[in-house]
């Protein structure tokens, strides 16, 4: 007869789908983090060959690389944390109610569609900058 009429925990159900999320956030992650380290190879293969105004733009862009690989090794961090906090927290409790650990969820949420808000931004305009510079 299967699980037909049996009620599953709903805690579970919801941490496991956080729990892919945050596999999901981890696997994208490491792919930004070897983008970031082509698109440092790139800055380092054209600053020979620019001139002294292209040069500050090319500093600007290395500025902004150092910052967003900040930013995801702080993601990665805080993806790692709450996802060992949701596998503690799983064998705690089967409250439906919205815990720290959801509010918490949400807002990594938040953070990592930012992150790759500005990525693709920065993704963009220095594809632009390099394509006219090589």
């Amino acid at each position: 007869m299967g699980n037909f009429g049996k009620t599953i925990p709903m805690h579970h159900t919801e941490s496991s789908s956080k729990q892919s999320e945050h596999f999901e956030w981890l696997n994208a992650i490491e792919f930004y983090q070897s983008y970031l380290d082509i698109m440092e190879q790139r800055l380092c293969n054209i600053s020979q060959n620019i001139g002294e105004v292209e040069k500050q733009k090319l500093a600007a862009y290395r500025d902004m690389l150092e910052y967003l690989k900040e930013r995801v090794h702080e993601l990665q961090i805080q993806v790692n944390s709450h996802l060992t906090e949701l596998e503690e927290g799983e064998e705690d409790d089967n409250r439906l109610e919205m815990s720290s650990p959801s509010v918490h969820h949400f807002g990594l949420k938040e953070k990592f569609d930012l992150f790759e808000e500005m990525l693709n931004g920065f993704r963009s305009e220095f594809n632009s900058f390099y394509v006219s510079n090589i």
